[in-house]
């Protein structure tokens, strides 16, 4: 996790020119920027760690590098030893609002200490740390929750009473996109949410009045750490709901409700792309890549047809792998056929029918209903993927990273992969102006949801909505770093 020492300073990266540190008078030069209001004392701690260390999470703070032989820009010296102005005896290294901590701790702490490291737990015992790796990710030197998990009603899910906020490894590595052998790819090992945001999880996000005009993610937020310009860019902002009380109407016809019921555990709809980045930065993760989440679907090189598929070519799926076909509540979708009101004939027969005297009655399809047809999330486990993620298939799609401007997806994946995803531009309503391409950015989602067919479920599978549609069958999961 990227050490935030310099956190102040992000809101103005545009006029940070240079970095220069140097040891021991810990001279700390922005050019352009308001020093000495901001030197806070999360500087002053950070000191403490090893020259080169300090070197590498302040540059990376800055300029978000993560090679200091790439850390453009920074000219980083260091004369060794530690800034006697810092002293040993000062307290727990800093940590983010939302969790995590330095990449690095100082080498030496004091008795009782307290601290973060990345998402480590550290208490100091003596002068050694004594580290805890967290579930989640670490605050104040002490393990807890991702945010929408600490307060949010509905916290825990599915019956092994985990949290809602559960992450498990994906490990990576080469495969085909679609299961197309002219698409590979590699992805790095990351995190994917065992469980797709719940409604409670996502209530917590509007109750903090995040996600808003009034609270935007940071510039660079919510950024995948191997590709560039991945980041929240702040020319999104205007096309963010005004306030909480906007955000709350714009979620209506869906999962969410107005207070804490039975709901709280199904997976949050309504949620356009924008809200969906902006919720995954505030949580600490971020909008898996297409790439990722195509990678934990169909088991990485074993290119599963279904998440579930043993073997990997099997296309069995049932209700009990996942919510599909509006099937959940045992009734499926169905559309009776036409009739004519004289003679009750089946299908209707126009001209018949007329002649006779009647008419052709057209009854409604019934058997879809989104109160009843969405499962709670990791309720049907043996839809779960090799790796332990569930509802990957069905329930409902999941919006990811990926945004393109050109109307064909298969033309918009790129032919060789590694860690790649196609960036949303500055302006979302402004994807291309000619050239055939679409006019608003289109956002990829796959996975299907409750109301798909059981092919739209398969890995292979992708849409492309506009960047603001929302869906009733439409969600998403968060990935982390």
């Amino acid at each position: 996790m990227r050490v935030d020492i310099l956190g102040a300073f992000r809101e103005e990266e545009a006029c940070i020119g240079r970095l220069t540190l140097t040891y021991p008078c810990t001279t700390i030069d922005l050019q352009g920027a308001e020093r000495e209001a901001r030197y806070s004392r999360a500087v002053r701690r950070a000191v403490l760690a090893p020259s080169g260390a300090l070197l590498l999470v302040a540059c990376n703070a800055l300029t978000g590098a993560a090679d200091l032989g790439v850390c453009e820009g920074a000219d980083c010296t260091s004369s060794g030893g530690p800034n006697p102005e810092a002293g040993a005896t000062d307290d727990a290294t800093t940590s983010n609002p939302d969790g995590g901590g330095p990449d690095v701790l100082p080498p030496t702490c004091t008795d009782g200490q307290k601290a973060c490291e990345g998402r480590t737990s550290a208490t100091c015992v003596g002068t050694t740390w004594n580290k805890t790796p967290c579930a989640e990710t670490c605050l104040d030197g002490a393990c807890v929750a991702w945010p929408s998990c600490r307060n949010a009603a509905g916290s825990t899910c599915s019956t092994n009473e985990t949290s809602c906020c559960e992450s498990k490894p994906v490990p990576g590595g080469p495969f085909f996109r679609r299961n197309n052998n002219e698409l590979p790819a590699i992805v790095s090992a990351f995190e994917l949410d065992i469980y797709e945001v719940t409604v409670g999880r996502f209530r917590a996000f509007v109750e903090a009045n995040a996600g808003t005009k009034l609270a935007p993610p940071a510039a660079g937020a919510g950024a995948h750490p191997k590709i560039p310009g991945s980041g929240w860019q702040t020319t999104w902002n205007k096309y963010l709901p005004s306030d909480a009380s906007s955000l709350k109407s714009s979620l209506t016809n869906g999962t969410w409700t107005t207070s804490p019921g039975a709901n709280e555990t199904k997976p949050i709809t309504r949620v356009p792309w924008l809200v969906a980045f902006a919720f995954c930065a505030w949580d600490g993760g971020r909008l898996p890549t297409f790439a990722e989440w195509s990678f934990a679907a169909a088991a990485g090189a074993e290119q599963r047809v279904y998440p579930w598929s043993s073997p990997a070519n099997s296309t069995t799926i049932t209700a009990s792998h996942a919510a599909y076909s509006c099937n959940l509540d045992g009734t499926p979708y169905q559309c009776p056929s036409s009739y004519c009101d004289v003679d009750n004939a089946v299908p209707c027969n126009v001209t018949t029918c007329t002649n006779l005297g009647g008419s052709c009655v057209y009854p409604s399809c019934f058997g879809c209903d989104v109160s009843k047809d969405i499962a709670t999330v990791g309720q049907l486990g043996q839809g779960a993927g090799k790796y332990g993620h569930f509802d990957l298939a069905g329930n409902v799609s999941e919006l990811l990273l990926d945004a393109t401007a050109v109307k064909s997806f298969e033309d918009s994946l790129v032919p060789t992969c590694v860690d790649c995803a196609a960036i949303m531009g500055p302006d979302p309503s402004q994807a291309s102006t000619g050239g055939g391409g679409n006019k608003d950015y289109r956002v990829y989602v796959t996975g299907g949801g409750w109301r798909s067919s059981s092919t739209e479920l398969r890995t292979t599978q992708l849409s492309g909505p506009r960047w603001d549609d929302t869906s009733d069958s439409m969600g998403f999961r968060c990935a982390r770093d």
